[in-house]
């Protein structure tokens, strides 16, 4: 299927979903992540990041790397997208922060997350965007 093109439009929408527990204090994108969505052959647009815990729990730095479609654990291959602190004392279990990311990337690109401290109960962390 070829991309919209006058004028471009997302295609289909993103919503991809997974949990973060390992901890990981790498900024080069190697180290325990999670891949949370691989880009289609049109790209893609990005554009938030819900994080959400089930349960109480420890404050943590959220990293989000972009990938280039290569081996993960050759930090050449890896962007530090965003890194953003979440306090989560103090906050409902169901609490939700949103971290914004209004970013295109290219075809199969993979988004990978990862937390700085290590967590009880996983958290729950949802992308939503849209491909082309």
């Amino acid at each position: 299927m070829s991309a919209n093109t006058a004028p471009i439009f997302l295609a289909k929408p993103i919503s991809k979903f997974t949990k973060l527990s390992e901890a990981n204090t790498n900024d080069d994108g190697t180290g325990a992540v999670q891949t949370i969505y691989t880009s289609g052959e049109n790209g893609a647009f990005l554009d938030f990041i819900n994080m959400s815990p089930k349960v109480q729990t420890t404050d943590t730095e959220v990293k989000i790397f972009l990938n280039n479609g290569s081996d993960q654990t050759d930090p050449n291959n890896n962007y530090l997208l965003k890194a953003s602190a979440i306090e989560w004392q103090g906050k409902a279990s169901d609490s939700i922060v949103k971290i914004p990311l209004n970013v295109l990337i290219e075809p199969n690109m993979k988004v990978n997350i990862a937390v700085t401290v290590a967590q009880s109960t996983p958290i729950d962390a949802i992308l939503y965007g849209g491909e082309y």
